[in-house]
């Protein structure tokens, strides 16, 4: 990554000019889909309803709320795939 301020002639304001390589970047692990089918599915509905109650107690265990909303993902991920059973 490069960066630098420049002068703008047509501003009172400078530029910023930056320069990114994103091949560079660690990515995460992938695209999510959440799959609403299950969504009309009352067993899956009520595992939700449950989750999401417990979950919203753990907040403020978490420093960070988007720790704890993306371990909440990482969470529902999990319910998603065991949901083959229904």
């Amino acid at each position: 990554m490069d960066a630098s301020i420049k002068p703008f002639s047509h501003s009172d304001h400078d530029g910023v000019w930056m320069t990114l390589n994103f091949d560079q970047l660690k990515r995460g692990p992938g695209y999510w889909h959440f799959n609403n089918d299950l969504l009309s599915n009352a067993a899956f509905e009520s595992e939700i309803h449950n989750f999401w109650t417990f979950w919203k107690t753990k907040y403020a265990d978490f420093d960070d709320p988007l720790l704890w909303w993306d371990r909440a993902k990482q969470d529902l991920r999990t319910l998603q795939s065991d949901a083959r059973k229904y």
